[in-house]
């Protein structure tokens, strides 16, 4: 008997610490919101790149209790991926979980501007990538609506979107930040193309 009521509370001391609230995610802090909000861009700007790959690709729309019995080969019913609601739901699902693995880059970034060139470690990078996707996460759902519209205007549009959200609606950057931070950006990204 007394073995049963040592295991009972051995059980229950155990799932309460398993039911107990994790750490909260540390917030990212505010001099790397610019250079994430930058990242975060860019990640959906790849992700278009990724699912436009083939442009000419569509999809069904209406369900089968239309009253039409060939609805699934009416042309009518069928939408253009690119640039759809479809789409872009698609790319804003994967953009913050595909930054979440950039917060070294992030922390290292700022230390070199900020903090004379500190070196950071790992566990640096983890904080600040939860920090960034959980900033990514806010950023995104807040101006999902707005998001869906831009991200799919012309090159020139393209090019603005980014600026519109980091620097007119979030006011995450300031004008110069924002363009400082971009020139390195596409400097960053020619100097890729050039390796490669």
């Amino acid at each position: 008997m007394l073995f049963l009521r040592a295991a009972l509370a051995l059980c229950f001391v155990c799932s309460v610490s398993a039911l107990s609230p994790t750490e909260p995610v540390k917030p990212l802090e505010k001099v790397m919101r610019c250079k994430a909000c930058s990242m975060i861009t860019k990640e959906v700007d790849h992700q278009i790149e990724i699912l436009s790959e083939d442009k000419d690709k569509t999809f069904q729309v209406g369900g089968r209790m239309q009253h039409n019995q060939n609805w699934q080969k009416d042309d009518k019913r069928k939408k253009k991926y690119f640039g759809s609601e479809v789409m872009a739901m698609d790319v804003l699902e994967k953009v913050c979980d595909a930054v979440e693995p950039r917060g070294l880059n992030l922390v290292k970034w700022h230390a070199e501007k900020n903090l004379n060139g500190r070196t950071m470690s790992g566990k640096d990078g983890d904080v600040a990538g939860e920090g960034m996707k959980a900033f990514c996460q806010t950023l995104l759902e807040e101006y999902e609506e707005e998001l869906k519209e831009k991200m799919f205007e012309t090159a020139k549009g393209k090019q603005n979107w980014a600026r519109w959200l980091c620097v007119e609606e979030t006011a995450t950057c300031k004008e110069d930040d924002y363009l400082e931070i971009w020139a390195e950006a596409e400097e960053e990204e020619a100097a890729a193309k050039d390796e490669v």
